[in-house]
């Protein structure tokens, strides 16, 4: 029996790349100027994060998402020390791809060698609707619960 059955995520659920930059708006107009690209009305999405060493951190992240797409890009405005910190600014920071359950998906792709590098956490201390993980090339891919594909493409919208 294969330890690893199960569906690798189909590659058309991969519907953004993301960026930390350490000033939103800035960015914004940088890559209007420079790619065209116009923008979602900035969100601030606070989330709690559970990350590799088990801390959990309250965040209020600012994103916003380009209007062109998918593939979007997602700017998120560097926050703290974890996951979105300054440091990770400077390159694409991670792939983003819908699945039905994050968990399971987690699971799977840690079975396969990628490292957790951080998930959400609900207020019940649950896993919540999104995971980073990387694999050894250093890919980060950020797991998105399906449950949210309609609420995204609302606000992309505007």
């Amino acid at each position: 029996m294969n330890p690893f059955a199960g569906s690798p995520i189909p590659y058309e659920n991969v519907y953004h790349m993301g960026l930390v930059v350490p000033s939103l708006e800035r960015a914004m107009v940088e890559f209007t100027d420079q790619l065209g690209l116009t923008w979602a009305p900035e969100r601030i999405a606070r989330v709690t994060v559970r990350d590799r060493a088990g801390r959990i951190t309250p965040c209020e992240v600012r994103v916003s998402y380009s209007h062109q797409g998918p593939p979007y890009f997602e700017l998120i405005e560097a926050f703290g020390d974890g996951v979105w910190s300054a440091a990770q600014a400077g390159r694409i920071h991670h792939l983003g791809a819908f699945v039905d359950d994050v968990a399971a998906e987690r699971q799977r792709l840690e079975a396969l060698g990628l490292v957790t590098e951080a998930t959400s956490v609900l207020p019940d201390g649950t896993p919540g609707g999104f995971a980073y993980l990387t694999n050894a090339y250093g890919v980060r891919v950020e797991l998105v619960s399906s449950a949210s594909r309609d609420n995204i493409k609302d606000w992309v919208s505007r």
